[in-house]
C-alpha cells in the first residue's frame, strides 16, 4: 500500500494516510480531505475542551481531549502510524460524551436554547465559562455553526505532489509510481488557491549528516566485497592449479 503522507503548514502538522497506487486522485483526495476536516474539528475541540476541563475541574473532559491531541501529534507519523477517519470520529465522540458528564444539566437544552443563552450571558468570570461550554457543546453537535479556518470542500480542494497538482481524472500511480511500498509528501489547498510552498532544501546539518551516512554506507559496502574477494581468492576451486592436482592425486596427499 502507498502512504501519503499529508502535510499542513509546519512539521507537527503531519498525517499519514495508507491507499494504493490504483486509486483515483479524485477519491484519494476526498479519503484526506475527510481526515483533514476531522482534524480540524477534534483541534478545535480538544483546544476548547482542555479550557473547560480545568476550569470546571473535570479531569475526564481533559484526558479525553490529551488523548485525542496524542492520537493526531505528529509522533504518529513518525512511527508510521495511519490516520483513520474511523477513529477520529470516535475521539470526537468520547469529547461529547465527557462534556455531557462534566455539565448533565445544560447538555440538555439543545442547539437553539444554548445559543440564545450564549446571547444573553454578561462578560464575568462565570459566565466567560459558561459560553465556553456552550459554544464547545453547540459545535460538537452541529458542526456547521462553527467557523474553522482551513476546512476543505472534499468535491473541489486539490491535491499537490512535488509542487504539481494531482489532476483528478488520473490514478495515483500517474505521479507517484506504481512501487506500493512508496511514501509520497503532499499538500492540500481549495480550488483556485495558490500551488502550496516548496519544501526548503535540506539544512547544513542534514546534509552533513546525509554525506556521513552515505559515506558509511559505501564503506560498508567496499568492506562487504573486499571480504567477498577474500573468501573467493581462498577457496579450494578458486586455486588455478587444483584441477591439475586432483588428475595427479595430489589433492589429499599429506608430507610426513
Amino acid at each position: 500500500m502507498v502512504v501519503l503522507k499529508v502535510k499542513g503548514k509546519n512539521e507537527t502538522d503531519v498525517f499519514l494516510v495508507e491507499t494504493t497506487t490504483k486509486a483515483d486522485v479524485g477519491d484519494a483526495i476526498t479519503q484526506v480531505v475527510e481526515i483533514w476536516n476531522l482534524r480540524l474539528r477534534l483541534k478545535w475541540y480538544t483546544t476548547n475542551g482542555l479550557e473547560l476541563g480545568k476550569e470546571c475541574n473535570c479531569d475526564q473532559l481533559k484526558q479525553t481531549c490529551e488523548d485525542a491531541n496524542a492520537y493526531m501529534s505528529a509522533e504518529q507519523a513518525a512511527r508510521r502510524k495511519f490516520h483513520d477517519k474511523a477513529a477520529l470520529e470516535e475521539h470526537i465522540r468520547l469529547i461529547r460524551g465527557a462534556t455531557m458528564i462534566a455539565n448533565p444539566a445544560d447538555y440538555s437544552l439543545g442547539v437553539e436554547k444554548l445559543a440564545k443563552e450564549i446571547e444573553s450571558l454578561e462578560i464575568e468570570s462565570e459566565d466567560v465559562r459558561l459560553k465556553k461550554q456552550y459554544t464547545l457543546q453547540i459545535m460538537l453537535d452541529d458542526p456547521a455553526s462553527g467557523d474553522m479556518n482551513e476546512v476543505l470542500d472534499p468535491a473541489t480542494a486539490v491535491m499537490w505532489f512535488a509542487s504539481k497538482e494531482m489532476h483528478r481524472d488520473k490514478t495515483l500511480a500517474d505521479f507517484v509510481g506504481k512501487n506500493e511500498k512508496t511514501t509520497a509528501l503532499v499538500k492540500l489547498t481549495a480550488n483556485n488557491a495558490h500551488a502550496p510552498a516548496k519544501e526548503p532544501p535540506a539544512d547544513q546539518k542534514m546534509q552533513k549528516e546525509m554525506m556521513a551516512y552515505w559515506f558509511k554506507k559505501q564503506e560498508e559496502e567496499k568492506r562487504i566485497a573486499e571480504d567477498d574477494e577474500i573468501a573467493w581468492n581462498g577457496s579450494e576451486w578458486a586455486d588455478p592449479k587444483a584441477l591439475k592436482t586432483a588428475f595427479q592425486g595430489l589433492k589429499d596427499l599429506k608430507i610426513r
